[in-house]
């Protein structure tokens, strides 16, 4: 599955300013930061922000409590939302003014990355807006567990094959 594809066609079609999927760090990763997987739109704001998972004034935010709790959270005003604090002068730069965060399970039962949407509208999300939104989530986590389903599906013919063999 094409991540980059997806976090495209949200920002192409759906007119959003910002798209990205938050990979979760890895259990040895002692930083425990947040980086990308796929994004499109304005990606400058993604090289200037910084999403750990231990400092306690970032784990308030809605990409951390997405990935650590597998909650989404929507904020209509940015500016105004004290978890988004840490982020609201860079988010002011590049128009972002509204923010959809929603866990994505690409394994059983566990948060592996994150989609975060970002409008330049306020109040871009309603409550129409949030429920498509959830939908696409819950969409990309089902196609990306069949896709992994299927990979290793493949891997167990490909061993059985050569044990025949």
């Amino acid at each position: 599955m094409a991540l980059k594809a997806i976090c495209f066609n949200i920002v192409e079609y759906g007119g959003y300013k910002l798209v990205w999927i938050a990979e979760n760090p890895k259990v040895d990763d002692v930083n425990k930061l947040v980086k990308p997987a796929a994004s499109c739109g304005e990606v400058g704001y993604l090289d200037e922000i910084k999403i750990n998972l231990i400092d306690p004034e970032l784990t308030k935010g809605p990409t951390a409590r997405a990935l650590l709790e597998g909650k989404i959270t929507v904020l209509n005003n940015v500016s105004r939302e004290k978890i988004f604090t840490p982020w609201q002068a860079k988010a002011q730069k590049y128009g972002i003014n509204a923010s959809f965060v929603a866990p994505l399970f690409f394994e059983e039962g566990e948060v592996t990355h994150a989609i975060n949407i970002y409008s330049a509208n306020v109040n871009a999300y309603d409550k129409q807006e949030v429920e498509i939104l959830s939908r696409i989530a819950s969409n990309v986590s089902l196609r990306a567990k069949s896709l992994r389903n299927r990979s290793e599906k493949i891997k167990a013919i490909k061993m059985l094959n050569e044990r025949v063999s």
